[in-house]
């Protein structure tokens, strides 16, 4: 997402904000909002979503070699779980 958002973002001001809260222990949530608006309003987070969604699939996918059974259904489950999460 951090690289989407390095070769996406053009305007140094903007980039040097999102920097300035970036890896900040004690950033505020104030700042943190500033630094999440800032990867909304880049395409990172879509970005970062749909990325998520491809290997969510593709790691599905790869599952089809297996036979059916209760831990192959398990491990579908918990990719679906990982991507539906609210975060």
């Amino acid at each position: 997402m951090i690289c989407h958002a390095h070769d996406t973002i053009k305007d140094k001001a903007v980039w040097d904000r999102f920097m300035s809260v970036f890896g900040k222990l004690d950033a505020t949530d104030g700042e943190i909002e500033i630094a999440r608006k800032i990867l909304k309003d880049c395409g990172s987070y879509d970005y970062a979503i749909e990325m998520a969604d491809r290997y969510t699939n593709e790691a599905i996918d790869s599952l089809n070699c297996l036979k059916e059974s209760d831990d192959k259904e398990f491990m579908i489950e918990l990719a679906k779980f990982s991507m539906a999460r609210d975060v």
